[in-house]
């Protein structure tokens, strides 16, 4: 399991100002251990403590013992001055029985996965719940996710929801790569370039990248994106478009679908984590009428909120029947319980498709207008650019599912047709066959 950055750091130890005589390799092995006495076990600690409060103690490996030559003696090459080199547990097993060989096999399976990611007012948060996605259906695997200083949003999100992200700037992606060990590297930044893609090839990664809209998508040896005609894709080039690679979320797998009732009861607003466009008040003008319940979701990213919070409270002294939410924990459970949707043409299209929900769409920009899934064929009722709508045009397009639950159910049954659920294991499986 000995790695050649190992051997790197053993010998960086030895050359160093000061440098120990001799340099072990070693994992932490803190633990309440015991030892054997004249009367039995007895504790090999002072103090009956936490294991991150005893004092460290680590078990060396055998993969790597360095000596200076004068450390080198007749039956001894450990000096008076030792240095530690730490490995990480899996790198350090040491096989001595049929157990430490199962526990090798596995860890010689297990892959080093980078994800570059972006999250900010600007691009939303889509990419990071793509990104923690993939993470939660790549299980067994060592992946870390990584960041600019500049995507605060992103940050936040991600270690909101416990997972650990490192913070690199953009000069120093190669060495924080090069620091991880890592095998893969998978690009969710929207636009990179192709002398980023390159740097990465030529270091030896392989580089996946998702709804890459950068001259770095050529580049990459897997392309994938669900948002884009699936008879657009070039399996001989790695480029995989259309429905079947959209990862849909673990929250979505198995939720039951209300069947489709006569009467609306039920109107789901939601624009996506920022709402750039502030498509939201469009759909609200649109919907002051209507005599059924609206939510209105609003993202962690949407600002300012506070209008919002003002609008929707003018609308609920006029008579509308209207619940504002932010940053909602359960997505599915609010658009599970909706006769139809508002929303754009990103991710959240496939979400609510998975629950079939009949929805409008509404492109927040033109890249958006590129995103072939918000069809008629696929159960969405699509106006075009957002702020090109027309007052009376969405207003028509809302009293067409208002007033047809024989539209809803075309639209719906259209959205049944799609199989969302394989995309995540069908990804997964082709970027680590590239390892």
């Amino acid at each position: 399991m000995l790695r050649p950055r190992i051997l790197d750091r053993v010998v960086a130890e030895l050359k160093a100002e000061g440098a120990p005589d001799t340099v072990l390799t070693a994992v932490d092995d803190t633990h309440l251990a015991w030892e054997d006495g004249p009367d039995g076990p007895v504790p090999a600690y002072e103090a009956r403590l936490n294991r991150q409060q005893l004092p460290k103690r680590y078990r060396e490996t055998g993969a790597v013992l360095g000596a200076q030559r004068h450390a080198v003696q007749p039956g001894s090459r450990i000096g008076k001055r030792v240095g530690l080199v730490l490995m990480d547990p899996l790198d350090g097993i040491d096989i001595d029985g049929p157990d430490d060989w199962l526990m090798a096999e596995a860890a010689l399976g297990q892959r080093r996965i980078a994800f570059w990611v972006i999250g900010n007012a600007r691009q939303g948060l889509g990419h990071v719940t793509r990104v923690m996605t993939l993470i939660e259906g790549l299980s067994g695997h060592h992946c870390r996710i990584f960041c600019e200083p500049d995507q605060t949003l992103a940050i936040e999100r991600l270690r909101s929801a416990f997972f650990p992200v490192v913070v690199v700037e953009k000069n120093a992606r190669i060495a924080a790569l090069a620091d991880f060990g890592a095998h893969l590297i998978v690009h969710d930044e929207l636009d990179t370039d192709a002398s980023t893609i390159c740097a990465e090839k030529d270091a030896g990664y392989q580089v996946v990248c998702f709804e890459d809209a950068g001259t770095g998508a050529e580049e990459a040896h897997l392309v994938f994106n669900a948002l884009y005609a699936a008879d657009e894709s070039e399996p001989a080039r790695g480029r995989y478009f259309g429905p079947s690679v959209y990862c849909l979320r673990p929250e979505f797998r198995g939720v039951q679908a209300l069947d489709c009732r006569d009467q609306v009861q039920e109107i789901l607003v939601t624009f996506g984590g920022t709402d750039p466009s502030r498509l939201t008040y469009q759909a609200l003008t649109a919907l002051q009428s209507v005599s059924c319940h609206v939510t209105v979701i609003a993202g962690r990213g949407f600002e300012p909120y506070e209008e919002l919070e003002e609008r929707c409270s003018a609308l609920r002294a006029g008579g509308m029947n209207l619940t504002l939410v932010r940053d909602v924990p359960l997505m599915s459970e609010l658009m599970r319980r909706a006769d139809f949707a508002i929303s754009s043409c990103g991710r959240t299209l496939y979400e609510l498709a998975a629950l079939t929900v009949p929805t409008i769409a509404l492109a927040q920009n033109s890249l958006e207008l590129k995103h072939t899934f918000a069809s008629a064929e696929n159960g969405f009722v699509f106006l075009g650019l957002g702020s090109q709508v027309r007052p009376e045009a969405l207003e028509a397009a809302i009293g067409s599912l208002l007033h047809s639950p024989e539209l809803r159910r075309s639209l719906r049954g259209c959205m049944a047709a799609h199989d969302l659920v394989a995309g995540l294991e069908r990804v997964t499986r082709s970027m680590l066959e590239l390892t």
